[in-house]
């Protein structure tokens, strides 16, 4: 079974969430033409999403694409620097996150 009406929404947002309460003081304040905003919202999202990627070349999303090694204690970058443990986790969560705000 589908929806009814497939261009209507119902959206809750989280009022513990500072980002939330924002959006919802903005759009509280369109009056009746809250959807006008968040099309515009997603195309900016897209349009910005797509100028960040139209400048990777093929292999830098080859490796996006690769899993992270997770077997070794070690990675080397150079022939004089190493990373430890620690390290790898930090770039690992960092580049998670970043990943996670795409």
């Amino acid at each position: 079974m589908g929806k009814q009406d497939e261009y209507r929404f119902n959206l809750r947002f989280d009022k513990s969430d500072e980002d939330h309460r924002r959006v919802c003081e903005f759009l509280n304040s369109c009056g009746r033409k809250k959807a006008r905003y968040v099309v515009k919202a997603f195309l900016a999202y897209w349009a910005m999403k797509d100028a960040l990627d139209f400048g990777k070349t093929e292999h830098m999303r080859e490796m996006e694409a690769e899993p992270l090694k997770e077997d070794s204690d070690f990675v080397s970058l150079d022939d004089e620097y190493t990373m430890d443990q620690a390290e790898i986790e930090l770039m690992k969560r960092n580049y998670a996150a970043l990943a996670d705000m795409e």
